[in-house]
């Protein structure tokens, strides 16, 4: 595991080979913006998702008949990556398919996460390769915690998230032991369709799963001029949260392209809506960012 480092006049960033797991954004004036892991909370900082998003049930899928295990949120993680490509302001990882990945997920692949900053803009681009003769199917996505209250100004329920739209999204119905989908999805209201106030009880349920939301949110107080903005323009589901019961000083943002399995239910990943599934041969982008105010 080594970390790298891009920078611009604006943001200094760094990364880990480790799952290219961003470990540190600091702004112009010095400001952390990313959670810092604590053991006996939440250890990691903004791992990113691949190949299969949240839990399955009992750890397992079905392909073609035979079945794979999985841990939660899959195997890119804690998977060490090589870097392809690396300027002072943009660098890319690449994970390719190995006896290790086959054994747990049986397609070819060639994985890449890429980070670029644009001013004040992190932009991240996971472009995703099947190598194989058939199709393959999975999900990705983005796991970053942010620190609240940002650069220690007021307190974690001062801060709110704000969408950029309004909406009346839906909230996926999750079994309170298992946290996997239980088919009771609920409208979820906003404040004023826009505002998700925070506080640490908000989590005491685990994750908010959300769909049909706006594809851009950001973290704010009216007492500070800092916010930390997530825009997710190819997510369809978005993931907030914080470990429960605890006042961690963090919140996650999470766009994701699918969910977690059903109760009860070992799913055929070939067959499970909201997967992508990607020709042989073909390439698939899906471009994300995370923008820092001072």
């Amino acid at each position: 595991m080594k970390n790298y480092q891009i920078k611009n006049e604006c943001l200094t960033v760094t990364i880990s080979s480790r799952g290219a797991e961003l470990q540190s954004i600091i702004g112009s004036d010095k400001t952390e913006y990313l959670w810092q892991g604590d053991e006996a909370i939440w250890k990691d900082k903004a791992f990113n998702i691949f190949p299969y998003i949240a839990r399955l049930y009992q750890g397992t899928y079905q392909y073609e008949g035979q079945e794979y295990k999985l841990p939660i949120h899959g195997f890119l993680k804690d998977s060490e990556l090589t870097v392809a490509a690396q300027t002072e302001e943009s660098i890319t990882f690449n994970l390719t398919d190995s006896e290790e990945t086959k054994a747990v997920y049986p397609f070819e692949f060639s994985l890449d996460i890429t980070y670029t900053l644009q001013k004040s803009k992190i932009e991240i681009i996971m472009s995703v390769a099947n190598q194989g003769e058939q199709t393959m199917y999975f999900g990705i996505g983005g796991h970053p915690g942010f620190i609240v209250p940002i650069a220690g100004v007021g307190q974690f329920d001062d801060y709110y998230l704000e969408f950029a739209t309004k909406e009346t999204p839906y909230k996926i119905g999750v079994d309170g032991e298992s946290l996997l989908q239980n088919g009771n999805d609920e409208k979820f209201d906003l404040v004023n369709q826009t505002k998700l106030p925070l506080s640490h009880e908000t989590f005491n349920d685990d994750a908010i799963i959300l769909h049909g939301m706006s594809k851009e949110v950001t973290l704010k107080s009216d007492a500070n001029e800092k916010a930390v903005t997530v825009s997710y323009p190819d997510m369809n589901f978005l993931g907030i949260w914080q470990k429960p019961h605890t006042t961690a000083e963090y919140v996650c943002i999470e766009p994701w392209t699918s969910l977690q399995a059903r109760m009860n239910q070992i799913e055929d990943i070939s067959k499970q809506t909201n997967m992508i599934s990607l020709k042989s041969n073909q390439r698939y982008d899906n471009k994300w960012s995370i923008t820092i105010k001072e």
